[in-house]
């Protein structure tokens, strides 16, 4: 009848237009900072490579749907008189870029030596309460090579740090 075709149309019309409206709605990204590597290995060649390994780390993060990373020119600008005297990843550094960051959550990551593997970790730290909401953990990598286990782990790292922001499907916040 015609009465049902024009109703069937109506609703068609109105799901199409909630799925457009829900498709091209902006993907709200949580905004996070990270704080440059900290070495707790014991190997003092992989110090020259903190910021670099900080770097790639970004990078590997910069097109994530989940979360919004801020700029490592950024990050720069903000360590850059912890890096004159010898340690961008204090705790004054880590202070600094929640401050002057104005993100919600800091990621203070660090290369660590146990067991015989090298491990990636990285805390989530809360700004507003200062307390640690996680830690998030690479798997541990065997090499005899420690730049390049290193440089390896912040991929995995970057993976772990991805699968634990995303929620409630591809590119969905959740908050």
């Amino acid at each position: 009848t015609p009465v049902r075709a024009i109703i069937a149309a109506i609703v068609a019309i109105a799901v199409a237009a909630a799925g457009y409206r829900w498709f091209t709605q902006p993907v709200v990204r949580m905004p996070v900072a990270i704080a440059p590597v900290a070495n707790y290995t014991g190997e003092p060649s992989l110090d020259a490579y903190r910021l670099a390994l900080t770097k790639t780390l970004l990078e590997e993060l910069e097109d994530s749907p989940n979360i919004r990373v801020v700029p490592f020119r950024r990050l720069v600008e903000i360590v850059r008189q912890f890096i004159a005297s010898g340690d961008a990843s204090s705790r004054e550094a880590v202070q600094a870029v929640a401050t002057h960051s104005g993100v919600r959550f800091v990621l203070i990551q660090a290369l660590v030596y146990q067991n015989g593997a090298w491990l990636a970790r990285a805390e989530v730290r809360d700004v507003e309460s200062g307390t640690v909401a996680r830690t998030l953990e690479s798997a541990g990598v065997t090499s005899s090579l420690p730049k390049d286990a290193a440089f390896r782990m912040m991929t995995a790292l970057a993976d772990r740090i991805q699968a634990d922001f995303k929620a409630n499907g591809p590119g969905r916040s959740y908050v």
